[in-house]
Formats: C-alpha cells, structure tokens, sequence
C-alpha cells in the first residue's frame, strides 16, 4: 500500500511540472507576441499568463527576474533563461499613473476625440482614396519615427548581447 502512495505523489508531481511547463510556454509565447507587437496576444491560454495580462502588456511597471545557475551542467537552462528575460527587456509598457477622472474632463477629451474623428472624415469625403487630417497623418509619422528608433536600439543590444554570451560561452 506505501508503493500506491509514492506512485500516486510521482503522478501528481508529473502533472504538476507539466502544468508549469505549459504555462511557461504560453507565457513565452505572450511574451513574442508583445515584443512583435502582434494584434493578437494570447493571454488566455494560461492561468499564469491571465494572471500577469495587466504586468505584460498594461500600463504598469513590471520587473521580470531571471535566475541562472553557473553549473556547466545548467548551460541549456542558462541559455534559454538569458534568451527568455532578453525578449521579455523588449516589452515596452507605457505606466500611466490611475487617476480618477471627472465627468467634466471625461466630457472634454471625448469631445476632442469626436473633433478629430470628424476632421479626418472630412479630409476623407473630400478626397479620392484613404485620406486623413494633418494632424492624425503626423502623429502618424513621429510614432513610425519612434518605434524605428526603438527598434534599431533594441537591434543593437541584442547584438551586444549576442556578442557577450558567446563569449561567455566560449569560455
């Protein structure tokens, strides 16, 4: 009977780990999905992955450790670790402090939406094919700007990086 015990304790381990696994997948899979800015992020694939939706992709400021051990015999866990914790440096969240607003300020920025919304309409109609306002097209373009910029940094620190664990793993 002490057998059936620690056989059911190593099933319940088993499904366990398994469990763990799975949501680490999704989580790396969230994580790909936020540094490639996919329209679609699959956060319900996993608890953990659920769980951590606002910390991901929110307006918070998340800290996200990775822990490596120095054992040559960890190397593939080492590896897969640094990789994991490069791509999730690359989420870009936008922290906003959560302010209560009034009706009247909510009253206001709604207007200013409709106002735009309604200029780019206009510039539409008077127009053949896709056309917005002056003011959409550049904001447009210094958001192109910025996240070309942000891309070409993260190229070069990635190589960086690159650089640096092949030379440690060299060693």
């Amino acid at each position: 009977k002490s057998g059936t015990g620690e056989i059911m304790g190593a099933k319940k381990r088993i499904n366990e780990m398994s469990n763990i696994n799975r949501s680490l997948l999704s989580l790396g899979r969230v994580i790909t999905s936020l540094t490639e800015n996919n329209p679609h992020i699959p956060y319900r694939e996993s608890k953990l992955t659920r769980f951590l939706k606002d910390s991901l992709g929110g307006n918070t400021k998340t800290c996200m450790v990775g822990t490596i051990s120095s054992s040559d015999t960890c190397l593939d866990e080492t590896e897969n670790t640094l990789n994991f914790t490069n791509k999730a440096r690359l989420i870009k969240n936008k922290p906003e402090k959560n302010e209560k607003v009034s009706k009247k300020n909510l009253m206001e920025m709604l207007a200013e939406e409709t106002m735009k919304l309604k200029r780019d309409l206009e510039a539409a109609k008077s127009h053949k094919g896709l056309y917005i306002s002056k003011e959409s097209y550049t904001e447009m373009t210094d958001r192109l700007k910025e996240l070309t910029e942000q891309r070409k940094v993260a190229t070069e620190r990635y190589k960086i990086l690159l650089e640096e664990c092949n030379k440690n793993m060299t060693m």
